[in-house]
């Protein structure tokens, strides 16, 4: 769960309530007159995420349930309980969000509760401008007073970021895209930033999966297509007219193996528990689900721990094909003795499920081989990260309690830090379990490896210290010459999403290193070259060699190597060049030393993609790396073929 704190140059500004101790600046709390108090963590620049709720000087929860608290999101200033969200709770078809709670003989007791803006639910619109709140009352039996809320009721108000929803009436979008759902919680909110003013983009963006990203820009349906892979041979081969097409870095996350399982003693939730790919692979085929609790490996990597009474669920998986599934199966495959199990060869002797038996890994989708009645793959990453969450089982409709019944799924990180949902540690190629937090991706992103098209793959057997194994790196697939009334749009929303933009992104992305930012950058700047209009000058012509671009300069802490720039010169004969006008450049370059492994190549682009704006950065001079600087906001710390290195 995510408390946000307010930082200041010299520390904590800190907030006394009520003589009650310290809590967030930023923590929504209401004190009645009874001596009844209500928090809301975090209450403010909120989006459709999970926060806690608490309460103090509450009346004690009875055994048969009396006095059973309910939290329910209303309007601002509610008068009855008809202004609030009082749906069926999840998965019910109106999905409501309604929790009820217990209070504990100190009078004290809390909640995680999903609030929702007004793309979620619309019912209430929930915005910047339309603020709302939470209110929680004790379930006496004591029905309310006509035209009025329970005689126990507190209500906090709650504060929403700006989201589309603020955003003046749209007409028409300037850009239209879809892709990847780990960079939709960024695109939403890039798309928030810059809907209004002079300068105004209204970017139309639909979270679906890379592979439908791929599909539709190949088709021609959108202006840019979000990514996490390259387009594979028989999806150019499905569009042989496509247009030509680069891709440029755009968000940076990771995925998880979330959790949501209590220990059925203490009541205490599970956040600490490590997770092998024979394990995840145990799972993902539907192997003796019922007893994987008792699986000789789990209890080995997790000594001590107390998992749910009853069992595990079978895992909420997604169904459609996605980089998510093709990433986490990928790092199942290439384990020994994962592989060893999918083969029927389990080195603890546990059998796999017989469907299973020679399928091929990596896959792009999770399916039901067997037909099982409750292993289903849902569609949509939403879907599955609200099932674990609300602790619904994949085929199931009802909640269940979470210390009998254990939830695992696989989804992005952005997706876990929202719902507030533990991460599992996961074993990398050096037989380490790390979490995946800033530190584990970045060391992840190190050993990340070049692809042909140049975009940057996990390399899921890493042995590097640290390193998390299943690091990703969005990418926006755009056209390598764009029309005009779409590159002045694309150019501007580029430039805003690598540059200050990249210092508030939500929980669970990484900021992008400066590397692949310049990347992006330049991209933009070959396209404002190419669109500039040109003069015809006859003049000698001068030729310079420079070493090799290092992708290791210009890293996330800046600078670059401190190498010495090394040219040579030489002039030829005249001839005739376009130029925009008469400038020198000089352009610092870094000697690479020789062993080093050579780049991909630079082509141009007509298929399966390239990185045109790399090879901008020795030819064109950057202007800037952003929009502004801004408020740096705080945020959570919470073996193929190597072709190139990692830009740092």
């Amino acid at each position: 769960m995510r408390v946000r704190v307010v930082s200041l140059v010299v520390g904590l500004l800190l907030l006394a309530v009520a003589g009650q101790g310290i809590v967030p600046l930023d923590t929504a709390s209401v004190v009645r007159a009874d001596g009844r108090l209500l928090f809301v963590e975090p209450g403010t620049g909120l989006a459709n995420e999970v926060v806690v709720v608490r309460w103090e000087g509450f009346r004690p929860t009875l055994p048969d349930g009396t006095n059973a608290v309910v939290v329910l999101q209303c309007a601002a200033e509610p008068v009855t309980l008809d202004d609030c969200f009082n749906g069926e709770p999840y998965p019910a078809l109106d999905e409501g969000t309604r929790q009820v709670g217990r209070t504990g003989s100190d009078g004290t007791g809390s909640v995680e509760f999903e609030v929702r803006p007004a793309t979620q639910l619309p019912s209430l619109g929930c915005t910047a401008s339309v603020p709302c709140s939470i209110l929680a009352y004790e379930n006496d039996g004591v029905p309310p007073p006509e035209g009025g809320l329970p005689l126990t009721a507190v209500t906090v108000p709650l504060e929403f970021a700006k989201s589309t929803a603020d955003c003046p009436p749209v007409f028409d979008f300037d850009l239209r895209s879809d892709g990847s759902a780990s960079a939709a919680p960024a695109m939403y909110q890039w798309a928030a930033e810059r809907c209004d003013g002079d300068d105004a983009i209204v970017l139309d963006y639909s979270e679906t999966s890379s592979d439908t990203g791929r599909e539709d820009f190949l088709a021609g349906l959108i202006d840019f297509g979000v990514t996490a892979r390259p387009a594979t041979e028989e999806e150019l081969a499905l569009h042989p007219d496509h247009q030509e097409y680069d891709y440029v870095p755009l968000a940076m996350s990771a995925v998880a193996v979330v959790l949501n399982m209590r220990d059925p003693f203490t009541g205490n939730r599970l956040t600490d528990v490590t997770l092998s790919p024979r394990l995840v692979a145990r799972l993902v085929t539907d192997s003796s689900i019922d007893s994987f609790f008792t699986d000789p490996e789990l209890r080995l990597l997790n000594p001590g721990v107390r998992f749910p009474s009853v069992g595990a669920s079978a895992p909420l998986l997604r169904a459609e094909r996605n980089e998510d599934t093709w990433l986490s199966t990928s790092w199942i495959a290439a384990d020994p003795e994962a592989a060893a199990f999918l083969a029927g060869e389990d080195v603890y002797g546990i059998p796999v499920n017989e469907a299973y038996l020679g399928l091929e890994y990596p896959r792009p989708n999770f399916e039901n081989v067997a037909q099982s009645p409750s292993f289903l793959p849902r569609s949509g990453q939403r879907t599955v990260s609200l099932r674990v969450f609300y602790g619904v089982r994949p085929a199931g409709s009802i909640r269940e309690a979470t210390g009998e019944v254990g939830f695992i799924g696989i989804v992005d990180l952005v997706a876990a830090r929202r719902l507030g949902l533990p991460t599992a540690r996961i074993v990398n190629g050096s037989g380490e379990a790390v979490l995946p937090d800033e530190e584990s991706i970045l060391a992840g992103y190190r050993s990340m490896e070049v692809d042909e098209s140049g975009m940057l793959l996990a390399d899921v057997r890493s042995e590097e210290s640290g390193a998390y194994p299943l690091v990703k790196i969005d990418y926006a697939m755009v056209p390598s010459t764009p029309a005009d009334d779409v590159r002045d749009s694309l150019s501007a929303f580029l430039r805003h999403a690598v540059g200050a933009a990249q210092s508030r992104l939500p929980d669970g992305y990484v900021p992008l290193p400066k590397a692949l930012r310049r990347q992006t950058l330049a991209q933009v700047e070959q396209w404002a070259a190419e669109a500039a209009p040109t003069t015809t000058t006859t003049e000698p012509a001068t030729t310079t060699t420079a070493a090799p671009f290092d992708f290791n300069s210009g890293g996330s802490s800046g600078g670059g190597s401190g190498s010495v720039p090394t040219t040579t010169t030489s002039t030829v004969a005249p001839t005739t060049t376009e130029v925009v006008e008469t400038t020198t450049t000089v352009v610092e370059t870094t000697v690479v030393p020789t062993e080093a492994a050579p780049l991909p190549p630079l082509s141009a682009g007509s298929g399966p993609g390239t990185m045109r704006g790399v090879a901008a950065l020795v030819g064109v001079a950057l202007v800037g790396v952003g929009i502004g600087d801004g408020p740096r906001a705080l945020r959570r710390a919470s073996r193929r073929r190597r072709v190139g290195r990692v830009p740092q």
